[in-house]
């Protein structure tokens, strides 16, 4: 028999049958614990079914779109809860599953079930096949002792003990105890398989402590839920679904759920409580939401054409990260740098010794990379000369990348420009001095100044070089494509130049910032609650931060992907070795 892990539960707040106690047999179950009794054929759909759109569809209802819909594979609880690992598998969490979880791959089929060949969830647990309308009891399986003749558990039907016979699971059974077990169980798995670092945390409720008010909050927060019900009102949990939706507009509350035996459509039913007058009424409902588990880690949005929001695992322990048209940098508590996305140039090849580094910038098409001595190492596309960095390449401070360009800082507050000079961008305005830190636009340039004023150089066709209003109190600068941004000592940004997109439209409240960013044509600004807020345009959803918006420490923009950093790791030691601007640190504080 399969030896049982103890899994520790967020919150959890039903303790029933979960993983390490014995389960008992029906007869004898805790009140607060029931089976589905579901096969690939369900009863007949009785109408209720609505075409999948998603959103909020009118006052009072609201389905959660981007829930893929799954066919029952093997079970329909690994199914149901299938649907929830695969709507968070898209959500910023694209290591649980492998390749596009959106539609039923056999990847997919995999993470809920895995099969048909040997040692798999399917010829372990399900072979021989039972009936409980033939067998008195469930036929044995691997489940059985001894122990060691069954595969590791490697999927969710594994982790929910479905069809285990030793569980008193016929074919296709599980015990709704077991659905939190399989969440947390599955991405614990994927966290060792995949190099991920994400946390579920899950814990059922029966009706009566679960309520139309909880239901609506875990709606309105775009987190599915997995519900055991009673589907043809005989009084006898039978079947799990993936809740979806909820609507009060006909009277009386509804939930919207994918049931597993239709995949381009969900069904509405009433929400109440099981009986055997009715059917569809819910048992018992399971939670679950997906978070970062480690400080360090890199949360990517955006376009992915090249690449460029697959962060390399493990996905840990990084302190800053940079972005730019096509790909992607990270920089590692131990000085090392990770670059990855779009790899013509050589982009992705960090120059040997890849180690005391202590600051990164990504321009369009290259990269550079700033050593704890000062000394700056850059790499990419070098057309203009933006890698050729002149000399003396000692005491720098700070780094940063545009079109075609580069900047870096010195320790005295002066800026080096070089690279593409044609619009002016490596032009420095005098007194050159007193600068603490530097950023870069397309072809323009951006420096802010001890006296807390922006210097402003190049490329102006859009006003991107007028500061507006009162230059003053600015404690961090930022630019986009065309476009530029400065952060205020009140925690407001300001943005002026190109505004096609809306960059430049600062979305309200405009305060409690705590850094800021540019991407090609759209903007970011990091909250000191750790949220993440992003404006302008949008094609390849650059500006929707994924779900949860929380623990940020760090934004980065680039041509049409994002980059935000989960807390910040242990940095090195000689992080600010031989600085002496020291900047004012405005980041949030990190969790212990």
């Amino acid at each position: 028999m399969r030896s049982r892990r103890t899994v520790i539960i967020i919150m959890s707040l039903a303790a029933i049958g979960l993983a390490g106690v014995a389960v008992p047999a029906p007869a004898q179950s805790p009140p607060e614990d029931a089976h589905s009794l579901c096969l690939p054929t369900g009863p007949p759909p009785k109408g209720g079914y609505e075409p999948y759109v998603g959103g909020v569809l009118e006052r009072g209802q609201k389905v959660i779109d981007a829930v893929p819909p799954y066919l029952w594979r093997h079970g329909c609880g690994p199914t149901a809860a299938g649907m929830v690992i695969g709507y968070w598998d898209g959500q910023a969490f694209g290591h649980l599953i492998p390749g596009d979880a959106s539609t039923q791959t056999n990847e997919v089929d995999q993470a809920i079930a895995t099969g048909n060949g040997p040692n798999t969830h399917y010829s372990d647990y399900s072979l021989p096949i039972d009936d409980p309308d033939v067998d008195p009891q469930p036929l044995p399986d691997l489940s059985e002792p001894p122990p060691g003749d069954e595969h590791p558990s490697d999927c969710l039907g594994d982790f929910m003990e479905t069809s285990w016979s030793a569980a008193n699971n016929y074919y296709g059974w599980s015990w709704f105890s077991h659905v939190d077990d399989a969440l947390v169980g599955y991405t614990d798995w994927a966290n060792m398989t995949y190099g991920a670092s994400y946390e579920a945390a899950s814990w059922g409720e029966t009706w009566g402590t679960f309520t139309w008010e909880k239901f609506r909050q875990e709606i309105d927060n775009d987190r599915p839920m997995v519900f055991l019900v009673d589907s043809d009102g005989n009084g006898q949990t039978d079947h799990f679904v993936t809740a979806i939706g909820y609507r009060d507009t006909n009277g009386y509350p509804e939930y919207a759920c994918f049931d597993t035996w239709s995949d381009d459509a969900y069904r509405w039913e009433r929400f109440r409580e099981m009986s055997g007058s009715y059917p569809w009424g819910i048992y018992g409902a399971t939670y679950c939401a997906v978070q970062w588990r480690n400080i360090g880690s890199i949360v990517p949005w955006g376009d992915n054409e090249y690449g460029q929001c697959n962060v390399p695992v493990p996905n840990a322990d990084f302190v800053a990260v940079a972005a730019g048209d096509g790909h992607s940098l990270g920089l590692k508590a131990d000085g090392s740098i990770r670059a990855w996305g779009y790899d013509e140039w050589g982009l992705s090849d960090v120059p040997l010794p890849n180690a005391a580094f202590m600051a990164v910038a990504a321009g369009w098409y290259h990269s550079l990379g700033l050593k704890a001595d000062g000394w700056i190492v850059t790499w990419g596309y070098n057309y203009s000369g933006q890698c050729d960095v002149p000399q003396p390449n000692t005491a720098f401070v700070a780094v940063a990348g545009g079109l075609a360009h580069s900047l870096g800082l010195k320790a005295d507050g002066s800026i080096v420009a070089w690279g593409s000079n044609y619009y002016g961008q490596g032009d420095v305005p005098a007194p050159n001095t007193d600068f603490v830190a530097v950023a870069a636009g397309g072809q323009h340039s951006l420096g802010l100044k001890a006296d807390a004023t922006i210097r402003t150089w190049g490329l102006n066709d859009d006003g991107q070089c007028d500061v507006p209003g009162w230059n003053a109190n600015f404690v961090a600068v930022a630019g986009g494509f065309h476009h530029s941004l400065g952060l205020k000592a009140d925690g407001s940004i300001v943005a002026w130049g190109y505004n096609g997109y809306g960059q430049c439209d600062v979305p309200a409240p405009n305060t409690d910032f705590v850094a800021v960013a540019g991407g090609a044509y759209y903007s970011l600004g990091l909250k000191a609650d750790g949220s993440i807020v992003a404006w302008g345009s949008n094609g390849n959803g650059q500006c929707d931060v994924p779900r949860p918006n929380t623990d940020f420490v760090a934004v980065a923009g680039g041509g049409s992907h994002s980059l935000g950093l989960i807390g910040y790791a242990t940095p090195p030691a000689d992080l600010n070795a031989g600085a002496v601007v020291e900047p004012v640190d405005l980041r949030p504080t990190p969790p212990p």
